[in-house]
């Protein structure tokens, strides 16, 4: 059985790689390559909060859209008079689910890959919110749909490509 040494003999970047090589502790000495990406603790870290935050804001806009009366909405949006009831309770039940589908999954392992759909789904969402808004001309509404939609892809894109989740 072959243990590997954490003695490093050296250390070089290369492009977005950090190269290590290590010793083993073995009747032959053979170096050991092993590369890491430098930075992506970092980003794991900052797409965590991102998630957080994210994760916050849909719990809130979809609790509130959930559990209000649709008159009591319609005072607070203007949007929920166009559509029927059933269609803002489920925004509202996609938001919340989407919210806890940004953190539950990838937080106890139990398929993570999830994320990545309640991401997806997040940003369809957004999409909608946004070009409705602007059909509309309702430009005041458009910035807080607009943020979300850009936080839910920076999570999409990086749970998806920079951070691959496992």
């Amino acid at each position: 059985m072959q243990q590997v040494m954490h003695s490093m003999a050296f250390e070089k970047e290369i492009g977005p790689f950090r190269e290590t090589q290590c010793k083993q502790k073995s009747n032959v000495s053979t170096p050991v390559l092993y590369r890491e990406r430098i930075g992506e603790k970092t980003m794991n870290i900052v797409l965590w909060v991102i998630q957080a935050i994210t994760a916050l804001a849909f719990i809130a806009a979809g609790g509130f859209k959930s559990t209000q009366p649709i008159d009591t909405l319609a005072k607070n949006m203007s949007w929920v008079k166009s559509f029927p009831a059933a269609f803002v309770r489920f925004i509202a039940i996609c938001e919340v689910l989407g919210a806890i589908g940004l953190i539950v999954p990838e937080l106890t392992h139990i398929l993570p890959w999830l994320t990545i759909v309640a991401a997806a789904g997040l940003v369809i969402i957004m999409i909608g919110a946004v070009v409705y808004h602007i059909v509309r001309k309702e430009y005041a509404n458009i910035a807080p749909s607009l943020v979300l939609l850009i936080l839910s892809a920076i999570i999409l894109y990086g749970r998806w490509i920079l951070v691959p989740i496992h």
